[in-house]
């Protein structure tokens, strides 16, 4: 379905992320492997959206997503485990995906980071037309 609709339009993947919830490394990492593993699967453009920035701004995922020894660091100073662990790792192997990835923060709440929205999917959109489009 996805191949059909990128065939005939811009098609851009918006992954959504609730800014709160992804403070905590791991989460963030298991948000990352998830929209890449979504990205792999559907071969589409994305945007990373962090929700909620009201409630928490979503710089510090920014930085993350910039500089993988910062969230590295963070996993360091938790409890070692297992899936700590496996964080650590995790965050080694994907850090190249998503050091590039288009993102934005958006409050729906207070109706904020919707025109930088629309500019990322325009911008990201323009790489990802459809065939068709691309012929006229």
């Amino acid at each position: 379905m996805c191949e059909s609709f990128q065939a005939e339009f811009p098609t851009v993947l918006l992954y959504i992320l609730d800014t709160p919830r992804v403070h905590d490394a791991q989460v963030f990492l298991s948000n990352m492997l998830q929209c890449l593993s979504i990205v792999y699967k559907t071969k589409l453009a994305v945007v990373l959206v962090y929700n909620k920035v009201d409630v928490l701004e979503a710089g510090f995922a920014a930085q993350w997503m910039k500089d993988s020894s910062l969230i590295h660091s963070v996993l360091e100073s938790g409890t070692a485990s297992y899936s700590s662990e496996l964080a650590k790792s995790l965050a080694s192997t994907i850090s190249e995906f998503y050091a590039d990835l288009k993102y934005v923060g958006v409050s729906a709440l207070k109706d904020e980071g919707f025109a930088q929205l629309l500019d990322s999917l325009a911008d990201v959109g323009q790489g990802s037309s459809g065939s068709k489009r691309n012929k006229t």
